[in-house]
């Protein structure tokens, strides 16, 4: 029994010493400056003042492959809500996300050097990315000014706070466990209607909402510009899989485009 206890004892504390360890050995960020980067061995993260949201490189469970990606600090699985490189991941020895010097541009790269990603931005005073927290990823100059952020390039979730404008598009998942592109799009169409597009390399259609049920009602045309604005609200996320969001508080909308199969259908 007394071996037993002190076995219990042993674990305990090499618990307790290893989360220390892991502790002291990353660090968190509220800016990145001009000139500086992250590597993806050295466990720093972006966050945002209030703690809700990190940003870094994220690797699935048991996968070597990193992506450069947003996630929800506190929740169970570190719910992804964007990633820079979904269709791409990069090595998990010398990968590396920077703010070039020389024009400013945020630029991922992967082990060999080749540039993964990179923004669209050749803004000469750039001064440091920061992580908002709305979950928003920004470029500002020293004056404050914005001039590059990710609410501008969506993936497959629309936040609180963020805006879904005609030029933008949701994109699903390919499958579970997977940030590649899949073949659902959620956008506005040539009509200015909201729609879900299912849109794979053989066929496109529209998947929703069902035109012959907008025809027999005759739904009005929406006129440009057309958005959908997401209000401000804590979000607690218990299941992962299936993307269940509490919402604590009042909310317009919150939009996360489900997971599906090329071949699966499912009543929304």
């Amino acid at each position: 029994m007394r071996n037993l206890t002190l076995k219990f004892l042993y674990l305990f504390f090499l618990a307790i010493t290893l989360s220390l360890f892991h502790s002291a050995n990353s660090k968190s960020l509220l800016r990145l400056k001009r000139g500086a980067s992250i590597s993806v061995e050295g466990n720093n993260f972006i966050t945002s003042p209030d703690d809700s949201f990190t940003c870094g490189f994220y690797a699935m469970p048991g996968s070597k492959a990193y992506w450069f990606a947003i996630w929800f600090t506190n929740s169970k699985d570190k719910t992804v809500v964007w990633t820079a490189n979904r269709d791409r991941p990069v090595n998990s020895q010398g990968s590396r996300i920077s703010i070039q010097g020389a024009d400013g541009t945020m630029v991922l790269t992967d082990v060999d050097g080749s540039i993964v990603w990179q923004t669209n931005t050749r803004e000469s005073d750039v001064s440091a990315a920061e992580l908002l927290n709305t979950g928003n990823l920004v470029l500002k100059n020293p004056r404050g000014d914005i001039l590059w952020q990710s609410f501008d390039v969506p993936t497959d979730t629309l936040l609180p706070s963020q805006i879904l404008t005609k030029d933008k598009r949701l994109t699903s998942s390919s499958r579970k466990g997977s940030f590649e592109p899949g073949y659902f799009n959620l956008c506005f169409g040539s009509d200015n209607v909201l729609s879900l597009i299912y849109d794979s390399p053989e066929t496109s259609s529209l998947y929703w909402p069902n035109p012959d049920f907008c025809k027999e009602l005759s739904c009005p045309d929406v006129q440009p510009p057309m958005v959908i604005h997401t209000a401000r609200t804590d979000l607690d996320f218990h299941d992962q899989e299936q993307m269940k969001a509490e919402l604590l508080g009042e909310v317009d909308w919150v939009v996360f485009l489900p997971v599906l199969a090329s071949n699966e259908k499912q009543l929304l």
